[in-house]
């Protein structure tokens, strides 16, 4: 029984390691942009007076003291 384990489990990781090198290209290429997009927002946050990290981060309807349902039309339409 646990040899049985032992191979399904050698299996898995060994598929998941084929998986991951063939798509480690599009996750580098996928999540380096949105690292360096985070990288320049704190950058700018230290360069521009008055603009803390958190105003770069904070939500457009808190930074523009609009109504709660200010943009739902879009936010239904990104989580749809």
């Amino acid at each position: 029984m646990d040899l049985e384990r032992m191979r399904t489990m050698q299996q898995r990781r060994a598929g998941a390691g084929s998986q991951l090198r063939g798509i480690w290209k599009v996750l580098f290429f996928l999540y380096l942009p949105i690292a360096l997009l985070f990288l320049a927002v704190g950058l700018l946050s230290r360069v521009i007076k008055g603009a803390s990290l958190a105003f770069f981060l904070r939500d457009v309807v808190a930074t523009g003291k609009l109504p709660f349902f200010a943009g739902f039309v879009s936010q239904l339409g990104g989580i749809l």
